[in-house]
């Protein structure tokens, strides 16, 4: 899902503090001091502040007066994490693995109940599904299910590309951006459709990711249901611990 804009590559300032970074940590030495990164990366003083303040909030670092900004080189070593809308492709490649998508089903559906709930829309109102799979080195390694409501006065059948990334089909029906993604991790068996997508045992574990876009007004954009075979990737997130 290339065209999505939270998940496109990392600004070249991030990228090049990034590896900055994570060099001082495995060196087990504290970041240069304000200045002196700024005159190495060539950037103003305000643009590297606004990216070390991204770093402290993702986990990745601790400014503390006085006693410089230390790295917490461990937060490097995650593959994925729940706390950061990242394309899964992208992860599985960074994992070590040659990743692809296929798609599955496409269409308009009507919601059921439960989803109608969720979306905060009427029972059967329409919505645009997609079923995709991901792997990992041919290895069946996530199914993702996703709704879109289609607004009323839309055509039922939206001339959306399918294989588009989920920002985008959700901006080009509902007409907004999505500023947040809400994500609620989970566990369940699989059932035996979902099994029989991701090349599992009958009733096999399976981590989930319920995950609904928010768009700029509060409303819900879509619905993402992501069924991840475990064991292939290894996934979490930071907390930063107030002392």
């Amino acid at each position: 899902m290339p065209d999505d804009p939270a998940i496109s590559a990392a600004s070249p300032l991030g990228a090049r503090l990034r590896t900055i970074a994570r060099e001082a940590g495995l060196r087990g030495a504290p970041l240069l001091s304000e200045p002196a990164l700024a005159a190495e990366l060539g950037v103003s003083r305000p643009a590297l502040r606004e990216e070390l303040a991204r770093f402290e909030s993702e986990g990745l670092i601790r400014r503390r007066h006085g006693s410089g900004t230390i790295v917490n080189v461990r937060a490097f070593e995650m593959a994925t994490r729940f706390d950061q809308q990242v394309d899964f492709a992208k992860v599985l490649v960074d994992a070590g693995y040659s990743a692809s998508v296929e798609l599955l089903e496409s269409g308009t559906v009507r919601l059921a109940p439960a989803d109608a709930e969720v979306l905060q829309v009427e029972v059967g109102a329409t919505a645009f599904r997609t079923v995709k799979r991901w792997f990992a080195d041919a290895r069946p390694a996530m199914l993702a299910i996703d709704l879109v409501p289609i607004p009323t006065g839309r055509p039922d059948r939206p001339a959306i590309g399918p294989m588009r990334g989920l920002f985008a089909i959700a901006r080009a029906l509902s007409g907004q951006s999505v500023e947040w993604e809400l994500a609620w991790p989970g566990a369940m068996n699989a059932t035996a459709a979902i099994a029989d997508r991701l090349d599992l045992a009958k009733r096999a574990a399976v981590m989930t990711l319920d995950l609904v876009g928010i768009g700029p007004s509060g409303g819900r954009l879509y619905r993402a249901l992501e069924y991840h075979v475990p064991g292939i990737v290894r996934s979490g997130f930071v907390r930063t611990v107030q002392s």
